[in-house]
């Protein structure tokens, strides 16, 4: 991770950072994102354009009500300096 001039790590991590739904697991996951020292400060949640689920604002992501076919949503996190993290959800039938 890179590190800034006074020795403090720098970027930005999403965790978790990898979730595995189906049909059987809740259907709703918290998603938190450290940018240095600052957890979920000025973090901008999205999607990516083929996801399948929504996201909030404040990170918390929920499944579609069923899937026919095993697939991946990317979770978004963007920090207020442009650097970005994903996570990946695996969704099951």
């Amino acid at each position: 991770m890179p590190q800034s001039a006074n020795g403090f790590q720098t970027g930005l991590t999403v965790f978790p950072s990898q979730v595995s739904i189906n049909s059987t697991a809740a259907r709703t996951w918290l998603f938190n994102a450290l940018a240095g020292l600052l957890g979920n400060v000025g973090i901008t949640w999205s999607l990516s354009a083929a996801s399948k689920g929504t996201i909030t604002a404040a990170g918390v992501y929920t499944a579609p009500s069923s899937v026919s076919s095993p697939s991946v949503d990317q979770v978004l996190a963007t920090a207020q300096d442009g650097s970005q993290a994903q996570a990946q959800i695996y969704l099951c039938p």
